[in-house]
């Protein structure tokens, strides 16, 4: 739930309220194409063996894994694929962990909407979630434009209440 806030704190939510609504839409896509990524990534080091290839070539010469020495082109594009393999987990990590701040944001938010008046909850989510028109709200509604920013008034100070 939204704490006791100011009025502008509450605003100020509510105006990116739509802007979370489309991140909870677009991480989810962009978090299955980076879990793709990565498969690609594991099947290329794992496609011909490639990676125990190495490890086997290196160990024959009595080559420690990791030497510096090691300058085979087949190596260094191993190497680079493991570190762009890392970077793409530590990217997945954030993506997972960007995905569920915005669904508890936006948990708290319909929240705390959730117990206002429905007119309320129908003007807030109009208004900020779905960035309706204000001619459509109100014809909606069946209220004037004044009266439209009237209740988005007494809405947002109920919010700021609790």
């Amino acid at each position: 739930m939204l704490a006791v806030q100011s009025v502008a704190t509450i605003e100020a939510r509510l105006r990116e309220w739509s802007q979370l609504e489309h991140r909870r839409r677009q991480l989810p896509i962009r978090i299955q194409q980076q879990e793709e990524r990565i498969k690609r990534m594991r099947d290329s080091l794992s496609a011909d063996g490639i990676l125990g290839h190495i490890v086997q070539q290196y160990e024959h010469l009595g080559m420690p894994r990791g030497s510096g020495g090691i300058h085979d082109k087949e190596a260094e594009h191993t190497i680079r694929t493991l570190d762009a393999l890392r970077d793409a987990e530590m990217r997945l990590d954030r993506l997972y962990a960007e995905y569920h701040a915005v669904c508890s944001a936006l948990e708290d938010l319909e929240d705390a909407v959730a117990g206002l008046d429905v007119r309320y909850q129908t003007l807030l989510t109009m208004y900020y979630r779905d960035r309706r028109r204000c001619q459509d709200i109100c014809d909606t509604l069946y209220i004037s434009k004044s009266r439209m920013y009237q209740m988005l008034d007494e809405a947002i100070r109920a919010l700021s209440l609790g």
